[in-house]
């Protein structure tokens, strides 16, 4: 089991693999860094327009539509991860968001169009 989130001497510990890989995304936006989980994007550096390509790799590395308002509602690294882990919940649950996309690369290819 991940410790509960905290810094030790000069360590961050993340409670989920989620908040982690949020953090590495964050860094890559904001131009380095390590970010704790109760750090919030916008004081960190972060801005509407990194805010959208955020939820472009959210979308990338986890494969499900992080609200541009959840960036705004849900600001700290830690509450952003929730609600990911929660799309994500709801995407395991329900119809997979990616297959349509794949289905329908797979239908343009029939026709010698590249799907990549």
């Amino acid at each position: 089991a991940l410790q509960t989130p905290s810094l030790e001497k000069g360590v961050v510990v993340y409670e989920t693999e989620t908040e982690e890989a949020l953090a590495n995304i964050w860094s890559e936006l904001l131009g380095g860094g390590i970010f704790a989980p109760h750090e919030h994007f916008f004081e960190v550096g972060g801005h509407s327009l990194l805010g959208v390509r955020l939820v472009a790799r959210v979308r990338e590395q986890f494969g499900v539509e992080l609200p541009l308002r959840a960036v705004f509602d849900q600001a700290s690294l830690a509450g952003m991860a929730q609600v990911v882990d929660l799309l994500r919940r709801d995407n395991e649950g329900g119809e997979d968001r990616v297959g349509p996309i794949r289905q329908r690369s797979r239908r343009l290819s029939t026709r010698g169009e590249k799907t990549e």
